[in-house]
């Protein structure tokens, strides 16, 4: 009797395998469930992730456009904008600030940032071309920033990649009346347009074979503080001058 009942108070080896499949079948529902997950996570990320590029690539451009200088002040030069290999190229002076962009050389070179060392200015006046560089497909909307413009031997300009995947660039210029496609200060008086207005496509999936890309498009108009207005004469004063 006694025995009967040890035996009927444990679990069989049918028990314990069926057991283990309920808990085996849970634990891959659960890894399926996740899986999935994680998989409409990253589809997301990579989704948004172009359009927050050409976002913040619109915002950086924002930030050199608002403070471009006048043609004829010091440390300053022409404000140009062609077109090159079908796409528009923006020439340009202006006033910037790079926080902590020289951090890194002073570091190697064993001096505390307060201590400066040769490394170029992360702040003040600089040379800063926006053009589409073609070399690679798709091509990289490209912000070339030559800065320390006061050094005896001007540096190489730093070539800094705003936005990847650009199907198009254009770049287009309000003198007052209307917009111009293309803009040379040096035969229009040294002045300024009003106004330029930045236009790229980023390009935001990865397309199937035979399908055309899906493509982002950023439109972005900068009005430029140090622009003569229209109905003034002067075409070559600079602020403050009393011209």
């Amino acid at each position: 009797m006694n025995q009967r009942n040890r035996r009927q108070s444990g679990f069989t080896l049918l028990e314990l395998i069926l057991a283990l499949g309920m808990v085996a079948m849970l634990t891959l529902t659960l890894y399926m469930g996740l899986t999935v997950t994680m998989r409409a996570k990253e589809r997301a990320f990579a989704a948004v992730a172009p359009v927050r590029t050409a976002l913040l690539a619109a915002d950086l451009v924002r930030q050199d456009l608002e403070s471009v200088l006048p043609c004829k002040q010091l440390l300053a030069g022409p404000f140009i904008g062609t077109s090159q290999n079908g796409a528009d190229v923006l020439d340009f002076y202006c006033l910037g600030s790079d926080v902590g962009w020289h951090a890194a050389p002073v570091a190697q070179q064993g001096l505390t940032p307060a201590q400066g060392g040769d490394v170029p200015w992360s702040e003040g006046p600089r040379h800063v071309v926006l053009y589409l560089d073609t070399s690679t497909q798709p091509a990289s909307l490209i912000r070339s920033v030559t800065r320390n413009l006061l050094a005896p031997t001007v540096p190489p300009p730093d070539e800094e990649i705003l936005c990847r995947n650009v199907r198009s660039f254009t770049v287009r210029y309000y003198d007052g009346t209307d917009w111009q496609d293309s803009w040379d200060s040096t035969t229009l008086g040294d002045i300024l347009p009003q106004a330029v207005e930045l236009t790229f496509e980023a390009i935001i999936d990865d397309p199937k074979p035979g399908q055309q890309p899906t493509a982002y498009k950023v439109t972005r108009v900068f009005p430029l503080a140090c622009a003569t207005p229209p109905n003034s004469t002067d075409t070559g004063s600079t602020p403050g001058s009393g011209q």
